[in-house]
């Protein structure tokens, strides 16, 4: 089996998913791991899949932008190599949801993820929307992480408020139990 990663992205509408998936689904492409939001109007998919031994990458893309035209996407389709992940494990890490909102400002996810990167936090999730009018615009974060056990969180959740208060935004820390996820 051979590894590839699409990235696609165009004007949104229904059945976007539908008929990208049904065209890998010609291919006998088996789907990993994919995520898909729409950005600004934009329908963005970055999706993991395999596909048989000796298929290429432009191949697949071709495949794709035929079957494909009448959505107007961008397709770009490359091979890679698929690395071992760090699972979520009870024993060794705990996986933490971090939402923040508020006024709407440069610098909110800089100023949260370098207090993570400060703790050696994994980003597994990252989600971010801007709501309300153009002239009172809303943020809201959405950051999935996971923490080695030997963090504390309650130091984190400490360090997060200071970012949250420089920041003038609220923010909210919360551990997730292994069984929910």
């Amino acid at each position: 089996m051979e590894n590839f990663l699409l990235r696609a992205f165009g004007a949104d509408r229904p059945g976007i998913v539908y008929r990208i998936t049904n065209e890998l689904a010609k291919l006998e492409a088996n789907l990993s791991d994919s995520t898909m939001t729409d950005l600004e109007g934009q329908f963005v998919i970055m999706l993991s899949f395999t596909c048989a031994a000796g298929v290429s990458s432009n191949f697949i893309e071709a495949k794709l932008k035929d079957g494909l035209s009448d959505l107007s996407l961008n397709i770009e389709v490359s091979s890679i190599e698929f690395h071992d992940r760090v699972l979520f494990s009870d024993d060794e890490s705990k996986r933490v949801s971090i939402r923040v909102y508020g006024a709407d400002r440069p610098g909110i996810v800089a100023g949260f993820t370098k207090v993570l990167y400060d703790f050696g936090i994994n980003i597994t999730d990252l989600k971010t929307s801007i709501t309300g009018s153009e002239s009172s615009p809303n943020y809201f974060l959405l950051i999935v992480a996971d923490t080695p056990n030997d963090v504390d969180t309650v130091l984190l959740e400490n360090e997060l408020k200071t970012a949250s208060t420089t920041l003038g935004v609220h923010m909210s820390l919360d551990v997730i139990a292994p069984d929910t996820i």
